[in-house]
């Protein structure tokens, strides 16, 4: 098998996985347990998948933009829910 069906398998999975972490890390007060957990919880896991897939080091700093952008992405999605809550209360309190 090819390297870049691999690669492109692992950069979604630390995509993907690291959204509901950035949900997660939203919610947490900053530098608490939680958030630094929220943070780093997914980095043994991508990790040991780059060892087991045979990626090279070439390929981190690719799982760290994706990991980043997944973290963004559920940041994103809290305040959109947060919002979405809410503007719901509101509305029920007219």
């Amino acid at each position: 098998m090819s390297i870049l069906p691999k690669l492109l398998g692992l950069i979604a999975v630390a995509l993907f996985v690291n959204v509901p972490m950035g949900f997660w890390r939203k919610s947490a007060h900053k530098y608490s347990v939680n958030w630094f957990l929220a943070i780093h919880l997914t980095v043994p896991l991508i990790i040991l998948m780059r060892m087991g897939t045979g990626i090279t080091y070439a390929a981190v700093p690719l799982l760290i933009l994706a990991a980043l952008i997944g973290q963004l992405l559920g940041s994103f999605c809290y305040r959109w829910a947060d919002r979405t809550v809410l503007a719901n209360q509101q509305r029920s309190n007219r």
